[in-house]
């Protein structure tokens, strides 16, 4: 299963210290357009180490579509505009985006030309030597080579609600244009909607990728969190990947968590998330900031906040700290997890995450249903709110890779 991380330059660290953990790396737009000397010699160098790695820039044109205030944009955005040019440029920056502003095909094409372009340009920026050299020492290799690892392609794309919505004609359309820069096997098209229980027929939307010689895309609802979605939601999820897979088109989750790498086992071929966080995105959030610690549970694999974590802890400290060593050391030395540094939360949902892809490509159906079932009956025997909290989602996720 491809592992996909998402790039954030302010934990480079921990892309050095697991880079044996992931297949590849998704740079998003707004990183790449803020710091194109850091991101490129960073990427550069970490790429040399492993030239097996892939990588992609994530143009997160969506993000133009929503309505968010405009009195204030931040830089970030501004230089995503500029790279994708028009409407973007003038339009984007002032108010939402419609498909009214696509109606003329040339603007389609010109910012799907432009935003192909900046993701192959990257790839031979030139760069500083001595910023180079930085990097080189960083991760302890001898040269930096050119960049030649395999790179996914990603055109323009926008939040539809179903396939009759205008937005998913021009996110067609731009996959359409993005054959005229690359090849069609380069190409990985986002389809990002509303929600699962908006698309009726994944079949259609697959032969027509394949139509145009595609051979992967990335799925990506918007907002979806595995732990909230009911039985329908997931049940549709597992649907759209035996469809995309049954018509020989490699379906890859843009951001997903556990559930998505159980849909390993329906064919999905990959997913991604951020270092700690990730595992969902809202394309219209558009302000900056720091996430607050938070603890890998793996027994439950979600993320609880330190308090939570204690609490669950000292309820079954037997049971939900048997698969961490970080949990087991502060269980044994009587250590509050709120004393768990950011550094060492991050290392410990690395080794979690690593430990979960392992776990599912080894076991059978059987095998996983009947570990989520167990956690289930854990909860349930240490009683309280835990298992009508914690144990629902485990639930559902249980029923449908059973089916």
């Amino acid at each position: 299963m491809t592992h996909f991380l998402c790039y954030q330059h302010n934990v480079q660290q921990f892309f050095i210290r697991h880079i044996e953990k992931f297949s590849g790396i998704i740079v998003p737009l707004s990183i790449a357009a803020s710091f194109p000397s850091g991101t490129y010699g960073f990427l550069r160098a970490l790429l040399a180490k492993d030239r097996a790695k892939q990588f992609a820039l994530d143009p997160r044109s969506a993000l133009f579509q929503h309505n968010w205030s405009r009195a204030n944009v931040r830089e970030p955005h501004r230089k995503m505009a500029a790279i994708l040019g028009e409407p973007f440029l003038s339009v984007g920056l002032s108010r939402p985006l419609v498909p009214e502003d696509f109606s003329l095909a040339g603007k389609t094409k010109a910012s799907t030309e432009a935003c192909l372009n900046y993701q192959l340009g990257f790839r031979v920026l030139e760069e500083e030597q001595r910023k180079l050299e930085k990097y080189r020492k960083l991760l302890g290799i001898d040269s930096i080579p050119k960049i030649e690892n395999p790179q996914r392609l990603v055109p323009p794309y926008f939040q539809f609600e179903s396939i009759d919505d205008p937005w998913y004609e021009i996110s067609i359309r731009c996959a359409e244009n993005a054959l005229s820069v690359a090849a069609a096997d380069k190409l990985s098209p986002v389809m990002h909607f509303s929600s699962w229980t908006g698309v009726d027929d994944w079949r259609a939307i697959a032969r027509r990728l394949r139509a145009m010689g595609i051979m992967s895309v990335f799925v990506y609802p918007n907002k979806f969190k595995e732990h909230e979605a009911s039985e329908v939601e997931l049940d549709r999820y597992s649907d759209c990947v035996n469809a995309v897979s049954n018509e020989d088109l490699e379906l890859y989750a843009l951001h997903g968590g556990y559930f998505a790498i159980l849909l390993q086992k329906k064919g999905l071929s990959g997913f991604g998330n951020g270092v700690g966080y990730g595992e969902w995105r809202d394309s219209g959030y558009h302000r900056g900031g720091t996430a607050e610690v938070r603890l890998y549970i793996p027994k439950l694999h979600r993320f609880l906040d330190p308090a939570g974590a204690q609490t669950l802890v000292d309820r079954g400290t037997d049971y939900f700290t048997s698969d961490s060593d970080l949990l087991s050391e502060y269980a044994l030395a009587k250590k509050p997890l709120t004393q768990v540094q950011s550094q060492e939360a991050l290392d410990h949902f690395m080794e979690c995450r690593q430990q979960e892809i392992e776990f599912v490509r080894a076991n059978s159906v059987e095998a996983l249903t009947a570990e989520l079932d167990q956690t289930v009956l854990a909860l349930s025997d240490i009683g309280g709110l835990e298992l009508e909290i914690y144990g629902q989602s485990l639930g559902r996720w249980s029923n449908i890779l059973s089916k």
